[in-house]
């Protein structure tokens, strides 16, 4: 599948095959996202699915997980006009926390 081009008769979730499967370990598989983001289309339509459950509700604050949870979230975030906060896994920090002060 062409990356970059959208089919003219898109059907739901017609961008999965876009991402493409990776293996970490003998038993841990998911799928790759990257190649969905070279597609603006591809991004749209998956964000337009992923709000679907959500139209009506009220929504202050979007939040992601690390990686695919950054990225995904900010766009929801930014689609839906609201702010994003970003949650990393428990080591994962950019820096060392400062020892607790007590």
């Amino acid at each position: 599948m062409d990356v970059l081009a959208a089919p003219a008769d898109r059907h739901i979730r017609w961008y999965l095959p876009l991402m493409a499967p990776n293996t970490k370990g003998p038993t841990f598989v998911w799928l790759d996202p990257s190649r969905l983001y070279c597609s603006s289309q591809a991004l749209a339509n998956c964000l337009k699915y992923l709000l679907s459950p959500f139209h009506g509700d009220t929504i202050d604050l979007v939040a992601g997980i690390d990686a695919m949870g950054f990225i995904l979230g900010a766009s929801v975030a930014t689609a839906l006009g609201k702010g994003f906060l970003a949650f990393r896994k428990a080591g994962h920090l950019c820096c060392k926390p400062k020892p607790d002060i007590h």
